[in-house]
């Protein structure tokens, strides 16, 4: 079914405009939707690692990481400070924070640098040691919001890219002796980012591949509906071709039954004359001439009472005449003598040769066969023969 519906020029192109509409739409809605929700992810995050550094740096007890700055001045002194209680201390509250919070990256502290211009590193949750290495490649607001602390929208420096969120560590005076630094790296975001995003992609394509095939299955039956609209016109169509052609068959076969009926009343008018000329003329033969002999007479008598017959005989055809028309001709077969029928159609037309002053010379074989027919049909074609 849906190579047919493929086949269908129009519904193909349908199918294909809600394919490219979808796609189009859903490029549209990625692109969109990725940078709104990268911005939404972006400041979640910036939140979460505040929010993180704010409460982390409430549990750091800012009096020890003061000992422990002004104890350890230079970076040389990791090896001593790795085995320092307070320092095992203070790591213990980052790592149980981290571990909480199943961060990615360490906690750690910063302080600044006897100038003020940088930051050196100070206790950190991971078991590798940064203790006073510098970090001078930070970013501008980490110094201007120094004070208050914040967060930082991505960034790079030296260690990579970075969201972070960092709070101060104040002492009993308020004075500030460290920040709190929680980061998470920039590559771990985005890709959380693009996993959601794949994930509401993947629910956006289903629902459409369900839509689709709804679709198609609706487009399958108004495909089958249009082709057996189709089939039924086609057989509509073939039933009206035959009708025609009957009708046509019908009108053919009534203009020849009516062409027939005027050849046979013209033929009818013809032969009703023959028969009524020759009664009026023999009769007029006997009532005319006086010296006929009763032989004469007879004869003369007999031609006329057979060609009242043959009028009679006529006029029944003419009331026959709807049979004819509907084909139905019934022929009486019988056998009989053709010599008796040219005779007596000669005999007919006698008193008409006589009248013209010519002579019917006519010789008629002894040996001549039977004829088998309608002899009423076989008299009228040879009268017709005998008035050409």
């Amino acid at each position: 079914m849906i190579r047919e519906l493929y086949k269908n020029v129009r519904l193909r192109r349908i199918l294909f405009l809600i394919l490219f509409s979808f796609f189009f739409i859903l490029g549209l809605l990625s692109y969109f939707f990725y940078t709104n929700s990268i911005k939404n992810y972006e400041d979640a995050e910036l939140q979460k690692l505040q929010g993180i550094a704010n409460a982390v740096a409430l549990q750091v007890n800012s009096h020890d990481h003061e000992t422990l700055m002004m104890k350890y001045m230079s970076p040389a002194d990791k090896k001593s400070i790795g085995t320092d209680s307070i320092y095992k201390a203070i790591q213990a509250v980052l790592y149980k924070n981290y571990n909480a919070n199943m961060l990615k990256s360490p906690i750690y502290t910063l302080v600044k640098s006897e100038d003020g211009q940088y930051y050196q590193f100070g206790v950190t949750s991971d078991s590798t040691l940064i203790w006073r290495d510098d970090y001078k490649s930070y970013p501008s607001n980490l110094l201007e919001m120094y004070t208050s602390g914040g967060a930082l929208p991505p960034y790079e420096d030296d260690y990579g890219r970075w969201l972070s969120g960092f709070s101060p560590i104040k002492n009993d005076k308020g004075k500030i002796i460290a920040i709190l630094m929680v980061d998470e790296k920039l590559e771990n975001f985005m890709a959380k980012s693009k996993s959601h995003l794949v994930k509401v992609m993947s629910i956006a394509i289903l629902l459409f591949t369900i839509l689709y095939g709804v679709i198609l299955a609706f487009a399958a039956q108004i495909l089958a509906k249009e082709n057996q609209d189709k089939l039924s016109l086609a057989t509509s169509n073939q039933e009206i071709q035959e009708i025609q052609l009957q009708l046509q068959k019908a009108y053919n076969d009534l203009s020849g039954l009516d062409a027939y009926r005027k050849e046979m009343m013209a033929n009818l008018s013809h032969d009703l004359r023959t028969p009524l000329a020759n009664i009026t003329g023999y009769l007029d033969l006997l009532r005319g001439d006086q010296d006929l002999g009763i032989t004469d007479k007879t004869k003369y008598t007999e031609v006329a009472y057979k060609e009242t017959q043959r009028l009679n005989q006529m006029i029944t055809d003419l009331f026959d005449l709807s049979k004819l028309e509907s084909g139905q001709i019934s022929l009486q077969k019988d056998v009989f003598d053709i010599k008796d029928l040219l005779s007596d159609v000669a005999a007919s037309y006698g008193w008409h040769i006589k009248a013209k002053h010519l002579k019917l010379l006519y010789d008629i074989p002894e040996s001549c066969p039977l004829a088998y027919g309608d002899i009423k049909y076989y008299s009228r074609v040879i009268h017709n023969l005998m008035d050409n």
